[in-house]
């Protein structure tokens, strides 16, 4: 099995966005009266790293009328931008490293959601955008991400193909989703192998996509947020606001800039 490292490679699921928004439908539903109602608080500037296809990106550009946009997919960019046209919002796209991003501003909410920060696959590559938060963080702004919790997460080693769940393509065909993973606890990198099947007449299709993820634990996000110069206002376990416990699915965290200042 292919060990992917590079945030560049790790791309595999990203390149055909129509669908991608499809698949994330439940996912985006659960998350967006959450963030949106974070932007409507803040009412200001807005930085959403790894925006990918602007699911949350242009719903809260309703909500503040400074909206920047920044992923690494070409593919998902230009899909949020289609998105966007029309609706009378106004959001800057940028396509860039999360890791190495600098804009030479400030922001007053940069969200990080779709537990995008698990992309980051070493501690290297996560002090790297905690540093890009920390950079572009107001003095009073907040700095908001998700990460799925370990504990509250199978991850034994599935090697036989397991349905996830399936849908209607936007070609109309009913697409079976299913895959396979399997965990490696020293380097904590879940390496999921996903396989999308459908029928064109006659004809079966698959396709095959492989993304790896980073689990990081409780106490050790909090000490990772700490020694990059971030302090936690809140944590929560869901999207209802009830506290990170060992069967909690997430860890949803709102940071500031430690003695509130950049």
């Amino acid at each position: 099995m292919s060990r992917l490292s590079d945030a560049a490679a790790n791309l595999e699921d990203f390149t055909d966005p129509r669908n991608y928004d499809l698949e994330e439908v439940e996912a985006t539903r659960q998350r967006l009266p959450f963030y949106c109602s974070l932007a409507r608080r803040c009412g200001g500037s807005v930085l959403d790293l790894a925006c990918g296809s602007g699911l949350i990106t242009v719903p809260i550009a309703a909500e503040c009328k400074d909206v920047t946009g920044v992923d690494l997919s070409r593919h998902m960019l230009e899909h949020a931008r289609i998105k966007a046209s029309g609706l009378g919002v106004r959001i800057t796209w940028l396509h860039g490293d999360i890791r190495t991003l600098r804009l030479g501003r400030l922001y007053d909410l940069i969200l990080l959601t779709g537990n995008a920060f698990q992309a980051l696959l070493t501690r290297e590559d996560q002090e790297a955008l905690l540093q890009v938060a920390r950079e572009h963080l107001a003095a009073s702004g907040l700095f908001v991400f998700e990460t799925r919790n370990p504990s509250g997460h199978d991850l034994s080693l599935r090697e036989s193909e397991e349905h996830w769940y399936s849908y209607t393509s936007t070609e109309g065909s009913l697409v079976e989703v299913t895959g396979t993973q399997s965990y490696d606890p020293v380097l904590q990198l879940m390496y999921w192998t996903t396989f999308r099947r459908w029928t064109i007449g006659s004809q079966p299709h698959v396709r095959q996509t492989r993304i790896t993820c980073r689990f990081t634990h409780p106490q050790e996000l909090l000490t990772l947020l700490a020694h990059n110069g971030l302090e936690v206002v809140w944590q929560h376990g869901d999207w209802e606001g009830s506290p990170v416990t060992s069967s909690s699915e997430h860890i949803i965290s709102a940071c500031r800039v430690a003695g509130g200042h950049s």
